[in-house]
């Protein structure tokens, strides 16, 4: 996307909603910062509206807390060394419209990167950005979460969105080129464009 140019251009925005790690994140973009580079650390969760919503750590301390994410609504199964707190939410299209609209949509504005890891909030967080997403970002980054993201079915929702962001970028009419993090998707088949008309066949579900 940057191809061989100087990085010292390049504005790094970050999300994260956990505010245990903010003690490592903080004083580590207070570093780059101090050396020049336009990194930014936002205390908050990417999601479809400008909000309040309950978040859950698994306190699992020693893997970083890699389960954590959104407490599901009327969630019975929640394990007891879990623990449930609010944080702030940021709409992914709000934030695209706000801050990148501003610099164009033509080829001669700056290159946009975008990695989404929203351990499976990406199911209501995509849909809604579609239009945003191909106006201003060039590569989407998504990470692949088993059941979730990576099952090539047509109960999976992230499938028709997907699809739509790929024809609409074969067409010219998306900026938007697709990329999936995570091993195994290839095998699963997730990543196989629907050919046109062929959406809703035994071979293409989604």
């Amino acid at each position: 996307v940057f191809g061989s140019t100087e990085r010292a251009g390049i504005c790094a925005v970050g999300f994260e909603p956990n505010p245990s790690h903010a003690q490592t994140l903080k004083p580590m973009v207070q570093h780059y910062q101090d050396l020049g580079h336009a990194v930014h650390y936002i205390p908050a969760a990417v999601d479809i509206a400008n909000a309040v919503r309950s978040f859950r750590s698994d306190n699992d301390f020693a893997n970083k807390e890699w389960g954590a994410k959104f407490a599901p609504a009327n969630d019975k199964s929640k394990a007891k060394s879990a623990n449930d707190f609010a944080v702030p939410t940021v709409a992914l299209s709000w934030f695209l419209k706000t801050y990148l609209f501003q610099l164009g949509s033509n080829s001669s504005r700056p290159r946009v990167l975008m990695k989404l890891d929203s351990e499976g909030a990406e199911v209501q967080v995509l849909p809604s950005a579609i239009h945003e997403l191909c106006r201003c970002v060039d590569l989407l980054l998504l990470e692949c979460h088993p059941r979730v993201m990576c099952a090539a079915t047509a109960k999976n929702p992230l499938n028709k969105v997907v699809n739509e962001i790929k024809l609409r970028h074969e067409k010219g009419t998306c900026a938007t080129s697709v990329w999936v993090l995570g091993a195994g998707h290839e095998q699963r088949g997730f990543w196989k464009r629907c050919p046109t008309g062929a959406q809703g066949t035994k071979e293409c579900p989604w």
